[in-house]
C-alpha cells in the first residue's frame, strides 16, 4: 500500500494544475483588435487632378474634394451642351436665310426653367380642384358641406333705390313679374342683415306728416290704450320732417 501523501502538499499539487489550466485557456483566447489608425496611410496617396480653378495647381480626389469636383464637371458638362445647342442654333438660322426647310426650333437643353406668373395659377387651378373632388369624395359635397359666404354684404351696393309709399306697395307679390319688398321691420333688423337670402334694395321716403291730423290707433290693443292714455296726460311731440325706412 503506498504511502499517503500529506494534505498541504495535495492542495499545492491542485492549485499548480488550475494554473496550468487557466494559462491554456487564456492562451486559446484571440488576440484583441489593434487601433484602425494603425492602417491609415501616413500621407495622401489619393490621384491628383488639375484644379479646375487654377489648371496649374493639382488637387487631390480625397473625399473632401469630391463633392467640389463633381459639381465641377457638371458645370463643364452643361456648358459643353450649352455649345453644341448654339451651334446646332446657328445651322439652323443659316439654313432658314438660304431658303432651306427647317424643322422646329429646339429649346435650350441648359435653360434654368421658371415658374412664373402662369406656372403659379396652374399650382393654383390645380390645388383648388384638388380640395373641391377631396371635398366631393369624402363628404359628398364640393364644399365640404359648408354653405357659401354671403358676399354682398360686405360690399356696398350699387343699386339701391329710393322707393315712395305708393311704388312700396307695388311690390306686394300681387304682381308676379316683382318681387316682394318689406319695409319698417327695425325689430327684424339684425336677422335680414345676417341672411343669406334677403339683401337690401332701398330707402322708403315718407311723406311730411301733417301736425293737424289724428294720430293712427294702434293695431295692438294695449299700446292703443297707453296712447290714449298718453294723450290724456298730455301733447306728444310731432315731427313734421319727412323720414325715410330702410327697406
Amino acid at each position: 500500500m503506498p504511502p499517503r501523501t500529506p494534505k498541504s502538499e495535495r492542495q499545492k499539487a491542485n492549485k499548480e494544475k488550475e494554473t496550468v489550466a487557466s494559462d491554456g485557456a487564456r492562451a486559446a483566447d484571440p488576440p484583441l483588435p489593434g487601433s484602425p489608425w494603425a492602417q491609415a496611410p501616413a500621407g495622401d496617396d489619393y490621384p491628383k487632378v488639375p484644379d479646375p480653378v487654377d489648371k496649374k495647381r493639382m488637387v487631390s480626389t480625397k473625399q473632401a474634394n469630391r463633392p467640389f469636383l463633381a459639381y465641377t464637371e457638371y458645370r463643364a458638362k452643361r456648358e459643353q451642351e450649352h455649345q453644341a445647342w448654339l451651334e446646332r442654333k446657328k445651322e439652323r438660322e443659316e439654313k432658314m436665310a438660304r431658303g432651306e426647310e427647317v424643322g422646329p426650333e429646339e429649346e435650350d437643353p441648359t435653360a434654368e426653367v421658371e415658374i412664373g406668373c402662369l406656372g403659379l395659377f396652374k399650382f393654383i387651378v390645380y390645388c383648388f380642384l384638388g380640395v373641391v373632388l377631396a371635398g366631393k369624395f369624402f363628404t359628398g359635397s364640393y364644399l365640404w358641406e359648408q354653405d357659401l359666404p354671403n358676399l354682398s354684404k360686405y360690399f356696398p351696393p350699387a343699386n339701391q333705390r329710393l322707393f315712395s309709399e305708393q311704388v312700396l306697395a307695388t311690390y306686394d307679390g300681387t304682381v308676379e313679374s316683382r318681387p316682394i319688398y318689406l319695409a319698417g321691420l327695425e325689430h327684424w333688423k339684425k336677422f335680414y342683415a345676417e341672411s343669406k337670402k334677403y339683401n337690401k334694395v332701398g330707402r322708403v321716403s315718407h311723406p311730411p306728416i301733417d301736425p293737424a291730423s289724428p294720430i293712427p290707433v294702434h293695431c295692438d290693443a294695449k299700446k292703443a290704450q297707453a296712447s290714449i292714455e298718453s294723450e290724456r296726460s298730455g301733447p306728444m311731440p310731432t315731427d313734421t320732417t319727412s323720414s325715410r325706412e330702410e327697406l
